[in-house]
């Protein structure tokens, strides 16, 4: 799975937008959290929530995850109302917050010129 990770990121990184290459991220965490069960001798390869199982991730991670997705998708996740998935109820969004380290970055990428990606 990490090999076609790093392929993804190779590809992606040559698109230049940014939400895109982000995936790759979320790719990293899902392979670490399988690697995270098979050390606790947990089968994963099946574990969603059509299954009812789930991949052992920290509240760091899942943390970094809502990073992400908000990076992706924007506040789409904070304005759409909450729907149930199969049946189970969905968790209210958290606003993700930007660690503070990143602050100076994304004052320049919010001050840089915006092109279209076609």
């Amino acid at each position: 799975m990490r090999f076609l990770r790093d392929v993804f990121y190779g590809g992606a990184t040559q698109t230049g937008i940014h939400a895109f290459i982000e995936f790759a991220g979320l790719m990293t965490m899902f392979i670490d959290g399988c690697a995270a069960a098979e050390a606790e001798g947990r089968p994963w390869a099946h574990a969603d929530v059509h299954s009812g199982s789930h991949l052992p991730l920290t509240g760091n991670q899942l943390d970094y995850l809502r990073e992400k997705l908000v990076c992706i998708y924007g506040t789409s996740f904070e304005t759409a109302p909450s729907k149930p998935v199969n049946g189970l109820a969905t968790a209210s969004p958290r606003r993700a917050q930007r660690p503070r380290a990143n602050t100076a970055r994304a004052q320049r990428r919010a001050a840089a010129p915006r092109t279209s990606h076609g």
